[in-house]
């Protein structure tokens, strides 16, 4: 991620991409463990985009404090008129529109979640947000998050590393992203003290959702 990166310029589009490629697939993976996380009291969601996310929690809990921090203030835009249709109090939440690595962050938050967020970042970039974040959280505060992978072998292999190869060509070309490959979080994530928990993929291995627990 860099000082110019705007996912403002393709917030039009963004839901119709997604859905062409990979059809409900995302969104199935941003939720695939929230029903176990909804009991979390104060919550950090960075890089929500439209919101999808954020609203299906809030349904489920609806005491709980969420912040939301987005770098774009079109897709922040978009994700308030969501929480607004669906009938939240806006109030009830709290929005920044701020580059994750530099915002502040006061904590503490049982729960941040992060879902297609963490491949915006190069190596050195997610090191240093990771130990921000991690320093914001409980003791016991947990770590939801939804990414692209690599499958391991054979032609889903090939087709992944195409697949990703052309996202990211886009989203440089039209979001300003730089970062041109996705990074190794998991041994970022275990050297600041958390511990994956629990894990599932799909689309044959390019999608993984986690749950990562500190203080294990």
């Amino acid at each position: 991620m860099n000082s110019r990166i705007d996912f403002s310029r393709v917030v039009r589009v963004y839901r119709f991409l997604e859905t062409i490629v990979f059809g409900r697939k995302l969104q199935g993976r941003r939720c695939a463990f929230l029903a176990e996380v909804a009991g979390a009291s104060r919550v950090l969601v960075l890089g929500d985009g439209d919101g999808r996310f954020a609203v299906e929690y809030a349904r489920l809990n609806r005491r709980s404090r969420l912040h939301m921090v987005d770098i774009s203030p079109g897709m922040q835009r978009v994700a308030q008129k969501r929480f607004s249709r669906e009938g939240f109090s806006l109030e009830r939440i709290a929005w920044t529109i701020a580059d994750a690595r530099t915002v502040s962050i006061d904590g503490p938050y049982d729960l941040v979640v992060t879902h297609f967020f963490l491949d915006c970042f190069k190596g050195s970039e997610l090191e240093r947000l990771v130990t921000r974040i991690e320093h914001c959280m409980t003791a016991d505060g947990r770590w939801l998050i939804s990414e692209f992978q690599i499958p391991q072998r054979g032609i889903r292999r090939f087709l992944g590393r195409v697949l990703i190869g052309t996202m990211y060509k886009f989203f440089s070309l039209f979001a300003g992203l730089s970062t041109q490959r996705l990074p190794l979080y998991a041994p970022v994530l275990q050297a600041n003290g958390l511990t994956r928990e629990k894990q599932q993929t799909a689309a044959g291995g390019l999608l993984v959702s986690e749950i990562w627990r500190k203080g294990q």
